[in-house]
């Protein structure tokens, strides 16, 4: 299908804190793609050190999101 994320201003953007949630991260992501419709999305996940895999998890199975990893849980 086509990408979340275009050249274009996006519609919306959405930023993801997370931190150890990496099953309930790529749900979210998922579903965000799934569902946006014809919106342009750009999708920040804001990673606070997680140990669970997220990070990696999120460049390989949603490489149009944004990922910022914090070296500390910031809360």
């Amino acid at each position: 299908g086509a990408s979340a994320v275009t050249d274009a201003a996006p519609d919306i953007d959405v930023v993801i804190p997370s931190w150890n949630a990496r099953e309930l991260l790529d749900a979210c992501l998922a579903s965000l793609e799934r569902t946006r419709g014809e919106l342009r999305l750009r999708v920040i996940v804001i990673d606070n050190a997680s140990t669970d895999g997220s990070v990696e998890m999120v460049r390989q199975r949603h490489p149009w999101v944004e990922v910022h990893v914090s070296g500390e849980n910031e809360g």
